[in-house]
């Protein structure tokens, strides 16, 4: 589905932009793709998206805060520098 709508919208965006048909055929364009985006099946994909997203927001920004601060340790190793070090930024130099 995914894999679907993404092609779908590079072929508007495209057509769009490519388009010498001039205005008409724009606003058509425009008309066709308002109409499939307020559709009900359409605004039950983007609830059910927008559901996930919420529920999985918590997850990931632990995931990520994990990460950076894995990061952070790595370069303090790497680097030889202790927490709360001051680190030069070459001005002296």
């Amino acid at each position: 589905m995914k894999n679907k709508l993404v092609l779908l919208t590079g072929v508007a965006i495209g057509y769009v932009v490519g388009t010498r048909a001039g205005r008409e055929q724009y606003e058509k364009l425009v008309k066709q793709a308002r109409e499939v985006w307020s559709s009900p099946a359409v605004q039950e994909q983007v609830a059910t998206a927008s559901q996930a997203v919420r529920e999985q927001a918590p997850v990931v920004l632990d995931k990520v805060t994990e990460a950076a601060h894995t990061a952070a340790g790595t370069v303090r190793e790497k680097t030889g520098r202790a927490d709360g070090e001051k680190v030069s930024d070459g001005a002296g130099i």
